[in-house]
């Protein structure tokens, strides 16, 4: 890893204050302790989000691990959003483990639109509106050279 540019773990804060966005904090569900549950999408009642306010502007970075528990889906989009009103497409992952936890990493430089912006604002998570998402353990980094 070259460099790390946002860490999440949900266990210590509250959401709204040290924890801004869209979720709750799922008290004792998380892969280790707390994790951050999905919420309606105000913006679209089709969907469910985790927005999460990287609190601040963050360096573009193109890896984020994290791990994650879904029920009621299989798939999800991961959105690495600039904050800046340009058009983002988000990753589309498909196939995953339900109803346990799991890991996932998403290199957002395969995206459908490449990252364009040189920083980032928040990560969107976004599933049907009749699924249910946990995330926790987030890790948003640039990879060191292979």
């Amino acid at each position: 890893c070259r460099s790390i540019v946002f860490t999440a773990g949900f266990d210590t804060g509250k959401q709204g204050k040290e924890w801004p966005g869209s979720f709750e904090i799922a008290q004792k569900e998380g892969y280790f302790w707390h994790a951050a549950k999905s919420v309606p999408n105000p913006q679209s009642k089709a969907e469910a989000i985790i927005r999460v306010d990287m609190r601040g502007w963050r360096q573009r970075a193109n890896h984020l691990f994290f791990r994650y528990k879904l029920e009621g889906t299989d798939k999800m989009t991961v959105t690495l959003d600039p904050g800046d009103f340009s058009v983002v497409a988000g990753i589309e992952l498909k196939g995953l483990k339900k109803g346990e936890w799991a890991e996932a990493t998403v290199d957002f430089a395969k995206g459908p639109i490449p990252l364009t912006s040189e920083r980032a604002h928040d990560l969107i998570f976004t599933i049907p509106a009749d699924a249910r998402l946990w995330v926790d353990d987030l890790l948003l980094y640039a990879p060191g050279k292979k």
